[in-house]
């Protein structure tokens, strides 16, 4: 009957143990679903893509034949922007894809515990979007 006794306190203390462990404030939130954007334009044409809600966007796979490919804060409405330029008379299809990171506040509490209840610390969502820019006649 002891060893019931014993096995069932040291159950109880994991499982008390574990509901109050912490994330690290430095922990990435899980990557968001990917955004695929399809877009044609004439050779030697622009293509402007207006990021929405952006934290700090960069490109992590950069344009092949480009003129322009870069981010930007567009003077007059004040947004983020994707600016596509082609290279001189190029034709084809290119492949763009930009990280949108947002720190996200993560409210701890619950645990009667040493630690700060109810503390916010921040972690990051990072989305994806995906630019496929055909480019022809």
């Amino acid at each position: 009957m002891k060893k019931i006794y014993a096995v069932a306190a040291i159950f109880f203390m994991c499982i008390v143990l574990l509901s109050c462990s912490k994330q690290s404030i430095n922990d990435e939130v899980s990557p968001r679903l990917t955004n695929i954007i399809n877009a044609t334009i004439a050779p030697n044409q622009s293509y402007h893509f207006t990021i929405s809600d952006p934290g700090e966007v960069s490109i992590v796979k950069q344009a092949k034949h480009y003129k322009t490919s870069e981010t930007a804060l567009e003077a007059e409405s004040g947004k983020m922007i994707y600016n596509y330029t082609p290279a001189q008379n190029f034709t084809g299809t290119e492949e763009i894809i930009l990280t949108n990171k947002k720190a996200v506040p993560i409210v701890y509490g619950g645990c009667n515990g040493s630690h700060d209840n109810n503390q916010a610390n921040i972690s990051y969502s990072v989305a994806y979007t995906m630019l496929r820019i055909n480019i022809n006649n």
